[in-house]
């Protein structure tokens, strides 16, 4: 059995034991607002929020989200506890279930522990080589040169799409000889959305809405 603890899930003996002592009753609580919890923090500046939470409150302190409540570590001291007692304290699956659900995937690959994440890792690694990116270099440039055709000297770009397209156009025609095309809003709306609900702290019922569906449906149908 497994408990949520700062992003991952802690095994329920090494949980009870926590729980259990003196310092599970310590653990502050940051100030939220009713219902929404922390979640107007988050959302305007989520690293900034955690980040002053953790100076004024500590390494290890609660924040509220609609719907969950989230134990954070933070710091060295939690960064040192990944490094030398993460793979046999914590466990993946469990906090990435929606992206399982809604990708309708098992093998998803950011939710796998070991052995699963190195054997699958493994199959992929092909693809995703410097020598497989290498031998695509020409038509990456290639790629390049046709979007950057109509720029001209002292205009303005929205940088974040441009490299998106740029990034994801190269990395379909080098992994699958395929392109983007007319599905990069669909792209970025139903990743964007899955990670900040199925993974961050945007409220679960975002999945539900139209757009998300929409863009949802629609990648279903094709094959990139």
């Amino acid at each position: 059995m497994l408990f949520r603890l700062g992003g991952l899930w802690l095994d329920y003996n090494i949980f009870r034991q926590l729980m259990t002592t003196d310092f599970a009753k310590s653990i502050p609580t940051v100030p939220g607002l009713p219902i929404l919890g922390n979640a107007a923090g988050l959302m305007k500046d989520a690293m900034g929020f955690l980040t002053a939470a953790y100076h004024t409150h500590g390494p290890v302190y609660q924040i509220q989200v609609p719907g969950r409540e989230i134990i954070i570590l933070a710091g060295p001291q939690a960064n040192l506890l990944m490094i030398n007692a993460g793979e046999k304290l914590f466990r993946l699956r469990p906090i990435y279930g929606k992206l399982v659900e809604e990708t309708a995937s098992e093998a998803y690959l950011p939710t796998l522990d070991e052995p699963e994440y190195s054997y699958y890792r493994k199959l992929i690694r092909p693809k995703m080589s410097r020598d497989t990116l290498a031998a695509y270099l020409p038509q990456a440039i290639g790629k390049i040169e046709q979007l950057s055709t109509g720029w001209q000297p002292g205009s303005q770009l929205p940088v974040l799409q441009t490299m998106t397209r740029l990034c994801l156009e190269i990395i379909a025609g080098c992994t699958e000889n395929s392109e983007i095309g007319d599905h990069l809003a669909d792209i970025v709306l139903f990743t964007n959305r899955l990670i900040g609900s199925g993974v961050a702290f945007q409220p679960a019922f975002l999945l539900k809405l139209p757009d998300y569906q929409r863009a949802k449906q629609r990648l279903s149908l094709i094959h990139i």
